[in-house]
């Protein structure tokens, strides 16, 4: 429904029927994204914190997360990091991180088309 009215928010401004065919492209380019972003997300996510040293044991010694650590000294509770570490020891990331990684898929989603088709 909210795709609909994006479209033809979008489209009712259109001069004429290529433009209109574009801002289509754009609007499915981001729709793509947002997929994109909502399934990748919750995969690639716990692979990633694993990968720099967020742990189910905790951060690992030696890694980037805890370079990073060492760096700060206390960790707020509430902070990027925490989170961070949240999420790798539940090997899952929450909903709002998946719904965040959707909108910078959409959004990645429709600047790739757009410079596709000013480049075009």
């Amino acid at each position: 429904m909210l795709l609909c009215l994006i479209i033809t928010a979008s489209c009712s401004r259109c001069d004429d029927e290529k433009e209109k065919s574009w801002s289509y492209w754009k609007i499915a380019g981001a729709g793509v994204g947002i997929v994109a972003g909502v399934v990748l997300a919750p995969i690639v996510a716990p692979i990633a914190l694993g990968a720099v040293g967020f742990t189910s044991a905790g951060v690992a010694a030696g890694s980037i997360a805890a370079g990073v650590q060492g760096s700060m000294g206390a960790i707020a509770a509430g902070s990027v990091f925490a989170a961070a570490q949240s999420a790798g020891a539940a090997g899952t990331i929450g909903l709002a991180t998946t719904a965040a990684a959707g909108a910078a898929g959409g959004a990645a989603g429709y600047v790739v088309v757009d410079k596709v088709i000013d480049d075009g």
